[in-house]
């Protein structure tokens, strides 16, 4: 019973990730489809489901402020998403110009360059990172790194609002040390397709050896019967 209990779970754990790969292919498909559309910053803000969408936009970035993510992997090489934020009428725009190394000294936090004047930005609309567990609290490294994006802290840091969605850039413009990326899915369709495919095959080794365990004890069960009928001959 203990067997078929787990062959049960075990199917059902591998279905639910065939599920949620059918469900990550259709958020993808979205994504992709959003992706083709452009709105305006009005617009954004009227929707509830506002990410993956095109935003463009010119303005200039709030001076003397430079936002370092950490602990952003790219290539295998540890690193910092930069980001600047644009004054816009509605509040701050948090922009993500792109990826930078970290340098061997850690301490020190590399320099980017710093526009003057209206700039036009052009990107994707994504969410504001924020890890599923970080350690130490959000001013620790303040303003220097920040481990998540968190806009409501940062709009009491500012005095200001700061809109709750980031802009990431589709490419450098005045930012040529950086290196862009889009946003990527915490885990692809075939991720959870080759999890499910674990499962299943799990299940059929144990349905297996629960079979070849039951012909085993089966037939030691009916030697022993044969040779109790022998000796009591």
């Amino acid at each position: 019973m203990l067997a078929f209990a787990m062959a049960l779970l075990m199917v059902w754990l591998g279905s639910w990730q065939l599920t949620r790969a059918a469900q990550k292919r259709q958020l993808l498909d979205q994504m992709h489809q959003r992706g083709q559309v452009e709105l305006s910053l009005q617009d954004l803000l009227v929707k509830e489901d506002r990410y993956g969408y095109q935003l463009s936009m010119e303005g200039g970035f709030a001076p003397g402020i430079t936002l370092f993510l950490d602990n952003q992997v790219y290539q295998g090489r540890p690193g910092y998403q930069v980001l600047r934020p644009m004054v816009t009428a509605q509040g701050l725009l948090l922009v993500d110009l792109g990826w930078l190394p970290q340098g061997q000294d850690r301490q020190v936090i590399p320099a980017v360059s710093q526009p003057a004047g209206e700039y036009r930005v052009r990107g994707r609309v994504a969410r504001p990172y924020r890890p599923p567990l970080h350690l130490g609290d959000a001013e620790e490294e303040w303003p220097h790194r920040l481990q998540a994006i968190d806009v409501t802290w940062l709009a009491k840091q500012w005095h200001q609002p700061v809109l709750p969605f980031v802009l990431v850039l589709e490419e450098g413009g005045a930012w040529p040390e950086l290196v862009h990326r889009q946003p990527e899915m915490p885990m692809a369709p075939s991720r959870h397709i080759g999890y499910a495919v674990q499962w299943f095959v799990m299940t059929l080794t144990l349905i297996g050896l629960t079979v070849w365990w039951w012909r085993k004890t089966a037939h030691e069960v009916e030697a022993e019967h044969a040779h109790r009928d022998k000796e009591a001959k």
